[in-house]
């Protein structure tokens, strides 16, 4: 097994660790109607946060794509771009 350069073996427990946060980068899993386990890998907390905030990013960028794609269909003119309701 391949480690990325902020990850170590936590001897307490023998799993995969962030070196960032400390959390868990891979939890045990009991074996569906059978003996023993297996390891998958799982997101550490901050992992977590990071692919939320590019969860998120994605879809002020799609969100803003879609305003911006109504604004060209339904204003005709340029000058109307700016114009906002706020006084």
């Amino acid at each position: 097994m391949e480690f990325a350069g902020d990850e170590y073996i936590e001897p307490a427990d023998g799993l995969i660790h962030c070196k960032k946060c400390r959390g868990s980068r891979q939890t045990v899993v009991p074996r569906f109607g059978g003996s023993g386990y297996f390891m998958p890998r799982c997101l550490c907390p901050c992992q977590q946060k990071a692919q939320e905030e590019r969860k998120a990013m994605e879809e002020q960028r799609e969100r803003m794509e879609r305003i911006k794609c109504r604004k060209a269909q339904g204003l005709q003119d340029r000058y109307l771009y700016d114009y906002t309701f706020h006084q």
